[in-house]
């Protein structure tokens, strides 16, 4: 796809969200919705390919794969929190294309350059779902501006799905289930688990194959 295209996408869809239709009794007017035990029926959906895990600075090079003119995905973990009021800051960002996945741990990194090149970079369109609060954040932490990032929330919207997360569009456009489980563990630990790790990855990865589908059919 010509980066022309890509650049008015991002346009279109960072312009304030036109709210879905009201019916006569004022509720919303929805095209596209899906049932919950449905997704649960269906079969796991999960990364299969290379994952690689950036924890040290020896291990940027890693992030050398990412050039201008890519199409990746995006996603991030924080610290849970279980207070009203308590917040912590990014300690994973998670970069994937559809064979390789690259998670950054940065609560031992920070945010070092190779990294900051990729997320300011204009050429390099990145997707994610429900990013205001993860890119206030890292250009809070980073200062660093975040560029050319599209938000599967916001298309989704537009669109009229009712259901707007990942494993509702997931279910929706794949007849697959994104597991949940690891989403409010502990990330600031020293060793991340093994069901962290393909966790962080298939949230990035799935967010890449969900605009990737939704361009061959034709949704946007």
């Amino acid at each position: 796809m010509k980066l022309f295209r890509i650049n008015k996408l991002i346009n279109i869809f960072s312009k304030k969200s036109k709210q879905p239709e009201a019916k006569a009794n004022g509720e919303e007017e929805f095209l596209y919705e899906i049932d919950k035990e449905a997704i649960n029926s269906y079969p796991l959906l999960s990364f299969t390919g290379k994952i690689r895990l950036i924890e040290t600075y020896h291990d940027l090079h890693h992030l050398d794969k990412i050039k201008s003119g890519m199409i990746i995905g995006f996603d991030s973990e924080s610290r849970p929190s279980f207070n009203k009021g308590e917040h912590y800051p990014i300690s994973l960002i998670q970069l994937a294309t559809e064979t390789e996945a690259f998670l950054i741990r940065i609560n031992k990194i920070n945010y070092p350059p190779e990294l900051t090149r990729i997320l300011s970079n204009p050429s390099i369109t990145k997707i994610g779902l429900g990013l205001k609060g993860e890119l206030r954040d890292i250009e809070k932490y980073s200062s660093s501006k975040c560029e050319s990032f599209v938000d599967l929330e916001t298309i989704a919207r537009k669109l009229r799905f009712k259901q707007r997360g990942v494993r509702a569009l997931a279910g929706f456009f794949f007849k697959g289930r994104i597991s949940k489980k690891a989403q409010k563990s502990n990330w600031e630990k020293f060793n991340l688990s093994e069901s962290q790790i393909l966790y962080a990855a298939t949230d990035a990865w799935v967010v890449l194959k969900i605009y990737r589908e939704m361009m061959k059919r034709k949704f946007i």
